[in-house]
């Protein structure tokens, strides 16, 4: 597709992340939040956990500007093509249901999203020459007639960050707002400093809850991205399939993301293994970016 504009400007779709390099990708994603690597997309894909079958059909957009013997990519934005809600911890069933009792089909829609990832981030990385909101206004415009042409209900952009969100809602898109607990750290320089803005009562009630897991004899075991085991993959697998087994059903990812993870991107990953009597029963992994630890998936076997 390419929008009428003075300077030729082109807007390519990918139905997979392997058809753009990883380097030319990265060069615009570079924000330090881990969520928008071509290796992140690329780990999803491989491992079957974004296909068409899991209602995640990559879709992603890349703006070029030049000539058609010459394109520069400018801005990208990770898009999906989606037949269900599941995964985008956005609960939209309501709409989908409002949708079926009007005869009007909710499914597909087109969604800018991290898959099954809540956090707030950019959704959109533009080149620092470009006029970024120029590209929201055009993007506000054009995916709009995409969604159209692919019979597709709506666009939806989940978790922006603050600026694009306000960006987004400028060009005319519809904002809807969410809440989030999320922990910051104000200037702490040890756990007691961060205990010292409870009162005395809570204080008290957290240290004796610390002490009987000291008292329970489990200790914790932080393992950097570089130096997971395969043996310990498999094992954090297990505590994270038992997520989502207590509420019976499967996974949303396979095994193979989290070796994939591993082997692509393992600076940006930290697995914290709770241990007792010698062997594992809990584990949780945290994707780590530039200022922000993102704690993402975890479980356990036993509970304490």
């Amino acid at each position: 597709m390419t929008p009428d504009n003075p300077e030729t400007v082109h807007l390519r779709f990918l139905t997979s992340i392997a058809d753009i390099e990883a380097a030319t990708w990265d060069a615009l994603a570079d924000t330090g939040y881990p969520f928008l690597k071509h290796a992140f997309f690329l780990a999803l894909e491989e491992s079957n956990s974004t296909t068409a079958t899991t209602g995640w059909q990559p879709f992603h957009v890349v703006v070029e500007k030049g000539d058609d013997d010459n394109r520069t990519a400018v801005a990208i934005m990770p898009l999906f093509l989606k037949d269900n809600s599941r995964g985008e911890y956005v609960f939209d069933w309501s709409w989908a249901d409002a949708y079926q009792r009007h005869g009007l089909d909710y499914y597909p829609k087109l969604v800018t999203a991290i898959p099954f990832t809540p956090c707030p981030g950019p959704r959109l990385c533009v080149a620092p020459d470009q006029d970024a909101d120029e590209i929201v206004r055009m993007l506000s415009v054009y995916i709009p007639k995409q969604a159209e042409s692919l019979k597709a209900s709506s666009w939806h952009v989940l978790f922006p960050e603050q600026a694009q969100c306000e960006a987004f809602s400028e060009a005319g898109i519809q904002s809807r707002v969410g809440c989030q607990y999320q922990w910051f750290n104000r200037e702490y320089h040890s756990f007691d400093d961060f205990l010292a803005r409870f009162s005395s009562r809570k204080r008290k009630n957290l240290r004796k809850e610390r002490q009987k897991i000291v008292d329970g004899g489990i200790t914790f075991e932080k393992v950097a991205g570089t130096d997971i085991t395969p043996e310990q993959w498999q094992q954090f697998y297990q505590f994270y399939q038992s997520t989502y087994f207590v509420r019976g059903r499967a996974p949303y990812l396979t095994e193979e993301f989290f070796t994939r993870a591993g082997q692509s991107m393992p600076e940006n990953l930290l697995l914290v293994l709770a241990c007792k009597d010698g062997r594992y029963i809990a584990g949780a992994l945290s994707f780590v970016g530039s200022d922000t630890l993102y704690g993402r998936y975890l479980g356990c076997i036993e509970e304490y």
